[in-house]
């Protein structure tokens, strides 16, 4: 997340337009993220649409978004 962070803060944007930034993308990269396990989870067990979108939707709220906010909030100037 630091990272993610970093490289949205090194864009020619305005501060709260990088954060806008940087939460879309941790979030959609923590959605893929439950993506993947759910892949490799739905090879054994929960198999289905809806076991998807619950992985995918638990993976980018908690700690993509929720995660998201508490990263940016700690590093404001």
């Amino acid at each position: 997340m630091k990272m993610l962070l970093n490289i949205c803060k090194n864009t020619h944007l305005t501060e709260k337009k990088y954060e806008y930034l940087f939460l879309l993308l941790n979030t959609l990269a923590w959605c893929v993220i439950g993506f993947v396990v759910w892949a490799i989870v739905s090879i054994f067990a929960f198999r289905g649409m809806e076991w998807m979108f619950t992985f995918v939707g638990y993976f980018g709220l908690i700690p993509g978004f929720i995660g998201g906010v508490v990263e940016a909030w700690r590093n404001e100037n």
